[in-house]
């Protein structure tokens, strides 16, 4: 695996620093192979402090759905869920490869198992800022069209706008961890394609480089690391 370390050395992550989360995204351009699932797993048990979260963002792929899919709302929704229920399923499948003292460790979450006041509270400042701060509201438009421009799907504003909270909830777990029966997960193992550009801009928000307004406002209690694995070269 190709990656790259935000917020964290490869030193840190290797002295297993962290609780480990993978971040599951649905409907990317190509389905994720079993052989590359399985190494996101072994790799996060090597490095983890003593338990690894696969995180399954299946109930915010609506926004994706309705938009790229040109699905009602309705519709999106049960897409969304259906499709985080094969996810589970494969995961489950997976996991049968491990020992037992390994299955023990791993945790398979869907977005309702981690999605609480916190999340919600920082959702909401994340929403406001994107309202009323031009350069924020740019910053998240501008993964937008990267994603949009691998679909060959042009987005108008009010599609923009629409799909802005799909990357408002991402955001939220990406600044924030995940935690999950008073378990913290602080270092994410991210999927993603090498152009995005997510992990530094999540980085310099965390460090006061960018939107050090919004800093103050989301008031974060502890750095997020992140690990980025390059979707172009393990699929």
């Amino acid at each position: 695996m190709k990656l790259k370390f935000f917020n964290a050395t490869k030193k840190d992550v290797e002295e297993q620093k962290y609780d480990i989360f993978i971040g599951i995204s649905l409907g990317v351009l190509k389905p994720l192979t079993k052989e590359t699932a399985k190494e996101y797993i072994e790799w996060a048990l090597k490095n983890t402090k003593n338990k690894v979260a696969i995180l399954i963002a299946d109930e915010i792929a609506k926004f994706n759905y309705k938009i790229f899919s040109s699905y009602t709302e309705g519709k999106s929704e049960r897409r969304a869920i259906r499709e985080g229920d094969k996810y589970v399923d494969f995961f489950q499948q997976i996991l049968q490869e491990f020992s037992k003292e390994e299955q023990k460790k791993i945790l398979i979450l869907r977005w309702n198992d981690i999605w609480d006041k916190r999340k919600e509270k920082i959702k909401e400042i994340l929403k406001e800022e994107y309202k009323s701060n031009k350069e924020f509201k740019e910053q998240v438009q501008f993964f937008l069209k990267k994603h949009s421009d691998k679909r060959n799907k042009d987005l108008d504003k009010e599609k923009l706008d629409y799909l802005s909270q799909y990357i408002l909830y991402e955001l939220s777990t990406l600044l924030d961890g995940i935690e999950y029966k008073n378990e913290k997960y602080r270092l994410l193992l991210y999927p993603t394609f090498e152009s995005s550009g997510m992990s530094e801009v999540v980085t310099k928000i965390e460090n006061g480089k960018i939107f050090p307004n919004l800093k103050k406002k989301l008031n974060l209690a502890e750095k997020t690391a992140m690990v980025e694995t390059y979707l172009e070269h393990t699929h």
